[in-house]
């Protein structure tokens, strides 16, 4: 695979069916219920996986029995890792810069570099690239989404 592809993932723009920016709950059910339905399913998150709820000690308006947050992030995280690995869903690190609406398809433009969650490498020594081999952008590339509701 040459540089800008991961695992055929573009690093500049790609396709999907569902594009979900969040990894919260809400970003986490929408992504599981659109993989369910066999959609191309892309989760874009800029932090970890659950953001806000590491920092919350005490949870009592959340279903499933829930104490705390950081336990219903590390659950979100199972079930995104759990359909990454069948394949269902993609996770990409980075932050959206500036969103596009036309009348067939959603561009999202990304301030960071796209990469699988936890992979990107912080090494301001190292090449251009990530540690998988794709190109650092400093204003990336485009992910696509078809078919807006």
């Amino acid at each position: 695979m040459g540089p800008g592809v991961v695992d055929g993932l573009d690093a500049r723009s790609s396709d999907t069916d569902v594009l979900v920016v969040g990894a919260g709950p809400a970003g986490v059910a929408a992504a599981v219920m659109a993989a369910s339905l066999n959609l191309r399913t892309m989760v874009l998150e800029a932090g970890p996986v659950g953001g806000k709820l590491h920092r919350i000690s005490a949870l009592e308006n959340v279903p499933g029995n829930w104490s705390t947050g950081p336990q219903l992030a590390e659950a979100l995280a199972a079930d995104l890792e759990r359909l990454q690995k069948a394949g269902r869903c993609t996770v990409l690190q980075g932050r959206a810069a500036k969103a596009t609406g036309h009348d067939d398809r959603a561009e999202l433009a990304l301030v960071q570099p796209v990469c699988a969650a936890g992979t990107c490498s912080t090494d301001s020594a190292r090449s251009p690239t990530d540690r998988c081999g794709r190109l650092r952008e400093s204003a990336a590339g485009a992910v696509g989404s078809r078919g807006m509701a």
